[in-house]
This record gives structure tokens, sequence and C-alpha cells, in this order.
């Protein structure tokens, strides 16, 4: 009766200890899974768009703007871009080189630190106004197409951001395609030029 009842404790142990590490494993993929998903809470999420702001001399400039819109600062923001596809969406060299030197140059920089809520913008060339909506301004004094814009009509840049949390943590962006037909009126529709 004695072994009876020793054997019946030794199952009821086996059982309780079966438990326990079932228990211990469960808690341990809670605790992965939790920390997984306010990792990914707080992880920055970056995008890059085009926008127009008109200087005092009356020229439309295009601006590169990242935003940081989730989580934690983002550092070491660096643009990832075909140089081919680039150097296709450029307008022929012209008097607005100095522009298309900007738009160069903010493409090759690095961006230190975007916080969530406060965009970074970067000069990304001059515009011409909308052909379409302004053909008077669209051509040049001989009539031909004006080309002191960056880039060409039509062009559209694939760009992919690689960065970093304050941890030190790499992420990467979605490829973003940046239209660079964007004029001031769709910008502004309540301005006119």
């Amino acid at each position: 009766m004695q072994d009876l009842g020793l054997v019946a404790s030794l199952i009821l142990n086996v059982i309780m200890l079966v438990l326990t590490a079932l228990m211990y494993v469960h808690a341990v993929r809670v605790d992965r899974r939790t920390k997984e998903v306010l990792d990914e809470s707080e992880r920055p999420y970056l995008v890059a768009t085009l926008g127009i702001r008109r200087d005092r001399y009356g020229n439309d400039l295009s601006f590169l703007t990242v935003y940081n819109l989730h989580g934690f600062p983002a550092k070491n923001i660096r643009f990832k871009y075909d140089k081919a596809e680039i150097d296709d969406a450029l307008q022929e060299r012209d008097h607005a080189d100095e522009f298309r030197k900007d738009a160069l140059a903010s493409l090759a920089s690095d961006i230190p630190l975007v916080e969530k809520g406060t965009p970074v913008s970067m000069p990304f060339g001059l515009q011409c106004p909308d052909p379409v909506k302004s053909p008077e301004r669209a051509r040049t004094l001989s009539g031909e197409p004006d080309k002191s814009r960056t880039w060409k009509q039509g062009a559209v840049i694939r760009l992919r951001m690689d960065y970093q949390d304050l941890t030190g943590r790499s992420y990467q962006s979605g490829i973003q395609e940046i239209n660079t037909d964007i004029y001031w009126q769709d910008a502004y529709p309540d301005h006119s030029l």
C-alpha cells in the first residue's frame, strides 16, 4: 500500500514538473512576443516626399522632405538609389546647374537625426511651371520648352532609406517613388503663379 502511495506521489510530482516546464516555456514565448511588439511600436518609420516652395525671387524650388511618422527618433539616415536612374531623370546641364548640384548633394548627404513630428527638408532642384496650367511660363522666349528645371518632366526617382534607432538597431524603408512633376498649383491650389 505504501508503494502505491509512493508511486502516486511520484506521478503527481512528475506531472507538476511537466506543467511547470510548460508554463515556463509559455512565459518565455509571451515575453519574447511582448518585446517584439514593443520594439515594433517604438521603431522609427521614415517616409520621403517632394514638396515645392517659392523663393523670394519667384523660383519654384523642390525640396525632398523626410518625415518620421512613428516611434523614437531615427539617426544616420542614408539614401540608397540607382545612380543611372538619377542620371536619366536629370535634365541636361544648363544655367540651373547650382540647383542640380544641390539636389545631388542632398541625395549624397547623411541626415544625422529625424525626430517624430519634426520633418527635415533638403533642396532638391528647380521646378518650372506646369506646362498644361501655365503654358506661357513653361516655354522660353524663343518658344522652346523650358529646360531650366532640374528634373526631366515625368521623371520618377526610386529611393530607399537606411537608418538606425537610438539604440543602433538598423532599419530600411521600403522603396519610395518620388514623382518630380509637382507643381506649385498642385501643392498650393489657392495661390496663382
